[in-house]
């Protein structure tokens, strides 16, 4: 399986997965803010692993801490809908199913742009009882388009979404409409 379509897609299940389960306002329930960590921090993980153009034995131990989390948490777990056959077979190749990377794929400004704005998720997250649920909402709905660059039909993945991609110019446009003007403003220099 190539690097960044099975990255791509996980990531993109994990964003959407907390978009739908993010609220901006009210009460979260009860553990959800300690579910989100965990998760925002493994999608974290994730974006380590495309940020190196190379396959290394960090993907196959990210891969397996994915799986492991999907298995614990069942509320995260049911938005990645992994069939027990690739189950079966990451455990028996010990979650090195990655062979290969696409250097054509690549995007740079993307792939920072991501660890930018889930670093300052996880800042926000750690600031105590009172967190800024509208920002976190914000910044998730922002992150969420960003890794189907990495998506391609007909090509094996983990989840086989078969999404279609988008281009680059698109979903950093898209990025940018889901910011207010502050974050606009902090994040411009990857607008380009």
């Amino acid at each position: 399986m190539e690097k960044y379509s099975v990255f791509g897609e996980l990531l993109y299940i994990g964003f959407v997965c907390e978009k739908g389960r993010c609220k901006s306002s009210g009460l979260w329930k009860w553990g959800y803010k300690k579910i989100l960590y965990k998760h925002i921090v493994l999608l974290k993980h994730m974006i380590q692993c495309i940020l190196v153009n190379k396959v290394t034995e960090n993907d196959s131990y990210v891969l397996k801490k994915i799986v492991l989390l999907i298995q614990k948490e069942k509320h995260i777990g049911r938005y990645y809908p992994i069939k027990e056959e690739i189950l079966t077979k990451l455990h028996e190749c010990n979650y090195s199913i990655i062979n290969s990377v696409d250097l054509g794929v690549s995007i740079k400004n993307i792939n920072l742009l991501m660890s930018d704005i889930i670093n300052e998720i996880l800042e926000l997250l750690d600031r105590g009882v009172f967190v800024d649920k509208k920002k976190i909402t914000m910044l998730i709905r922002a992150l969420h388009n960003l890794p189907r660059v990495y998506l391609k039909k007909n090509l094996q993945t983990i989840c086989d979404l078969n999404q279609p991609s988008i281009e680059y110019k698109d979903a950093i446009q898209y990025a940018f409409s889901n910011m207010d003007e502050n974050t606009k403003q902090k994040y411009k220099k990857y607008y380009q």
